[in-house]
């Protein structure tokens, strides 16, 4: 024993073995506990955490949303992110969701469809009953779609009630017409000072031509002057620069310019936000992905990138069949 502890005390004393360590020891005490909180006695812990994952699956499907993001919109490590509705966690429902820069109802022939904005959910019918939805336009909307229907007839769509089944209607602006394909521009920040122009250059990439008009939605005063549109179109693959200069926002057609007159709206130093509206006049599909936008601010060289403008369209080229919605 003396030995020993010369042994320990000259620093030859063996140290226990790593496993009996009194820090690892007491280590797997503590997981041993949290195990016993996480599972209940007498689960079997497989199917505890199978049914969890399963839930956690669930809540991910139902809450199905709009899209945020097309091109442009990326979030840290390039990855793209979207809107998500909330919702209960119940997947025994049929999803209904409105589409579309109009806007207007939706009745089923049976039930009550519960909705939290342009969600809808209709509940408690039995798998494979057919059920009837009725899309009714609003004043200075009209109806333009159904998709995900299992038939259809005119502005009736009828689907087999299914666990997570999802259809959407479009609604569009009266003025657009059922056919036309509408992309908008948010312009939160412009002014009105000619030392803070702004240039945009929009791209046309559909083969067919687009209408571009504008329209302010903010500024020092309550705007009243509606969407108007350039007396002049941009072609089908054409490239065309938007100039907002003072009281006035500006088309390039080439040699010239067409102009809309804003100061019915905007003084003559105000910031200002508008709406950039593009619509294919053909019916041909255009999107946030088909018609691009980049913007530029000032008179220095180089000029200043614009951020925090976004793109919505009336497509269903998004995710589920739905519309694109992109920040820059």
């Amino acid at each position: 024993m003396v030995k020993r502890i010369e042994e320990y005390v000259k620093g030859n004393f063996t140290a226990p073995a790593a496993i009996f360590n009194p820090i690892y020891i007491l280590a797997f005490l503590f997981m041993l506990i949290m195990a016993f909180r996480l599972v209940p006695i007498g689960t079997d812990a497989y199917s505890y955490f199978t049914a969890k994952r399963i839930g956690y699956e669930h809540n991910a499907k139902e809450n199905v949303g709009a899209q945020l993001p097309g091109p442009g919109f990326r979030g840290g490590g390039g990855k793209n992110y979207y809107a998500a509705f909330s919702g209960a966690t119940s997947t025994s429902a049929l999803y209904i969701f409105k589409n579309g820069f109009g806007d207007g109802t939706v009745t089923a022939n049976t039930g009550t469809i519960s909705w939290t904005g342009p969600k809808g959910i209709l509940r408690s019918q039995t798998t494979g009953a057919q059920i009837t939805l009725t899309a009714t336009a609003s004043s200075q909307s009209i109806f333009s779609s159904w998709s995900g229907c299992n038939s259809l007839s005119g502005n009736q769509c009828t689907v087999n009630f299914a666990p997570s089944a999802m259809v959407t209607t479009n609604f569009n602006e009266s003025s657009l017409g059922t056919a036309a394909k509408t992309v908008k521009y948010q312009l939160p920040f412009l002014h009105s000072d000619t030392n803070n122009v702004v240039y945009c250059f929009l791209s046309n990439s559909i083969s067919t031509e687009v209408n571009v008009g504008f329209q302010v939605t903010s500024s020092a005063a309550a705007p009243t002057l509606g969407m108007t549109s350039f007396s002049s179109t941009v072609g089908g693959g054409i490239t065309r620069m938007i100039r907002f200069n003072g009281q006035s926002v500006y088309l390039n057609i080439g040699t010239t310019d067409v102009s809309i007159n804003l100061a019915q709206d905007v003084g003559t130093s105000n910031a200002y936000g508008g709406t950039l509206r593009v619509v294919s006049t053909t019916g041909e599909d255009v999107n946030c992905k088909s018609v691009g936008l980049s913007c530029f601010q000032g008179t220095t060289s180089p000029k200043r990138n614009i951020a925090g403008y976004l793109c919505v369209d009336d497509s269903t080229s998004g995710p589920g069949g739905l519309r694109n919605l992109a920040d820059f």
